[in-house]
């Protein structure tokens, strides 16, 4: 029946995601693992990030895990179909402020199944270019809080845009999703 099949296409556009993870911070080739404070850098890597700071440019690293589930498992839809994100337009931000953007264009596949598929991201930006308006402290605590060491972590966010493939044709989002929870949205 094409009401059926309509129904479970339909159901192929609202794809679930959440922020996975994040791990592997790096701020001008220095670890943030476990560091909460300017106290917690050793005196060479306090050195180190004084000198890019100085030279007003503060690299910054990190891997950024985000699941997306297919929520057309054949319960609420009536057919399980899965899905492929042929491309995912992306944008960062840190505090609420946009940072870096990109482009996903390799296919992600993502079964019906309920089984989540997860799509890695490599970050690297430049920390002082987006957020100048900082002194060196202000920057080393924002770091080390995006690395999640403070109590009160700074909030990464993904605003994503994907195009889904359907045996109908492909699904463009249109509008970005914003994507910060640790939870299915």
């Amino acid at each position: 029946d094409l009401r059926k099949a309509a129904k479970s296409f339909l159901a192929i556009e609202k794809l679930k995601f959440k922020i996975e993870s994040a791990d592997n911070f790096v701020l001008n080739g220095v670890s943030l693992k476990n560091k909460k404070s300017i106290k917690d850098f050793s005196l060479t890597d306090g050195a180190k990030l004084y000198q890019a700071f100085a030279s007003k440019k503060l690299p910054f690293s990190f891997d950024l895990n985000v699941a997306v589930k297919n929520p057309n498992d054949g319960v609420a839809a009536p057919r399980k179909i899965d899905a492929t994100i042929t491309n995912l337009d992306w944008i960062l931000l840190i505090d609420d402020r946009e940072t870096i953007a990109g482009s996903v264009k390799k296919p992600i596949q993502v079964p019906a199944r309920g089984k989540a598929a997860v799509i890695p991201f490599k970050m690297r930006l430049d920390l002082y270019k987006f957020f100048k308006d900082k002194n060196y402290d202000g920057l080393i605590k924002l770091a080390a809080s995006i690395a999640g060491a403070s109590d009160n972590p700074a909030k990464i966010k993904l605003k994503i845009r994907p195009t889904v493939s359907t045996p109908l044709g492909p699904i463009n989002y249109g509008k970005y999703i914003t994507v910060v929870s640790k939870e299915f949205r």
